[in-house]
């Protein structure tokens, strides 16, 4: 049984520390962040609507704090341990002076560094144009730092915090796929076989959030669903209103991001109906699947992301197939839906315990079919651990 709890307020504030650390042996004072990517892994705060930007401010040395519009005040606060401290409103009131989000960040800034002198670290990978030329200008070009890969490497090892809530997101992905084959039926059409998915993965999610009214079980990713010759070899298919034939092989992609804005990766061909599979379509499942199998096998403590890749790829390769394959062998999951080192040729980056992936390569062939069978991985000091259940679906 997975341990039901959020991470706990210490392990916020660990991370807090692990980053601000990080700001002072890189010379930045206060680092600004708008990204929920952010917001999620050091404040808890998740499934806000983004058209009002709300930042988040870690001072190297001090406290963090949020600028919020004042819309999202009540619910930073159910949610978060960090406080909001400024807030902005789009009317004239003298109890709330800013009118905008960076009126409202400006004035943080003024209060930390009222000489201007301090350094400003922003996320530019998740932070508009508007928002970076705003900094500078009032603090210049020389003391606004581009901080997105010290953000990167702080969640490059998961903690427990992460890996308790990906268990259960891997969870979620398993009960979905577990509804679908129980319920997949020739006549059915894609969207349907969607539905089942997300109606599936919400009853589940509610589970484990029985006891988190701060969070919402209906934050669900639209599943990639593609069935038969003419559209399973879709890499990134939406479902659609495609009947699936007797005999169609649908690729199920049921990553995304299902509990807590944490993210898990999940694929599996499936058959349906009772039609015996043709020899070039089971050629390339079985490529698919022996690929996963031999990228399983080169992960430990020590190797890198690119080896990974090479084992999958020279499967593709002795078979024939590299023309077939349109993506890396996969990429890092955690607290946000792409999280890296990616597992891709010419990714040097050493594989360390607590790194989690999504295990996915796939082949697509046009007109005849795609395979991806893909599972969540967690690096372990022996080797690895696979979050998914890689005893499922592998029965075709």
């Amino acid at each position: 049984m997975v341990a039901k709890s959020f991470p706990s307020e210490a392990q916020y504030r660990r991370r807090a520390s692990e980053i601000q650390a990080s700001l002072r042996a890189n010379g930045i004072d206060i680092l600004v962040a708008s990204g929920q990517d952010t917001r999620r892994y050091l404040g808890g705060v998740d499934g806000l609507a983004g058209i009002r930007p709300l930042w988040l401010v870690l001072p190297a040395n001090g406290e963090p704090e949020f600028v919020s519009p004042r819309l999202e005040t009540a619910e930073i606060r159910f949610q978060s341990w960090i406080p909001v401290t400024e807030e902005w409103i789009e009317w004239n009131d003298p109890a709330f002076p800013s009118r905008t989000h960076l009126e409202a960040l400006n004035r943080v800034l003024e209060r930390l560094s009222p000489d201007k002198t301090a350094v400003i670290g922003a996320d530019f990978y998740q932070s508009s144009a508007a928002s970076i030329d705003t900094l500078r200008g009032g603090f210049g070009v020389e003391r606004v730092k581009d901080v997105s890969d010290l953000l990167v490497a702080a969640r490059l090892i998961k903690d427990e915090g992460v890996i308790s809530v990906v268990r259960r997101a891997a969870d979620i992905a398993l009960h979905s796929y577990n509804a679908i084959k129980a319920e997949l039926t020739p006549g059915m059409t894609e969207w349907e076989v969607s539905r089942i998915h997300r109606t599936s993965g919400m009853d589940r999610a509610a589970y484990w959030l029985k006891d988190e009214w701060e969070y919402t079980p209906v934050g669900f990713a639209t599943p990639l669903i593609q069935a038969g010759r003419d559209r399973s070899s879709h890499a990134h298919g939406l479902a659609s209103t495609r009947v699936i034939e007797n005999g169609d092989i649908v690729q199920l992609c049921l990553c995304g991001m299902p509990l807590f804005g944490h993210s898990v990766g999940f694929d599996r061909p499936l058959l349906a109906g009772d039609k015996e599979i043709p020899a070039d379509v089971r050629r390339i499942i079985n490529v698919a699947e022996e690929a996963q199998a031999a990228a399983l096998d080169a992960i430990a403590p020590g190797k890198t992301a690119g080896d990974v890749h090479a084992a999958a790829f020279a499967v593709v390769e002795r078979h024939g197939l590299v023309d077939a394959l349109r993506h890396r062998t996969g990429r890092g999951l955690g607290s946000s839906e792409l999280e890296f080192p990616e597992l891709k040729h010419g990714d040097n980056t050493v594989l360390q315990p607590g790194m989690i992936f999504a295990v996915e390569p796939g082949i697509y062939a046009e007109g005849i079919t795609s395979a991806r069978f893909g599972d969540t991985v967690l690096v372990t000091d022996g080797g690895f651990e696979v979050l998914t259940d890689t005893t499922v679906g592998h029965d075709l």
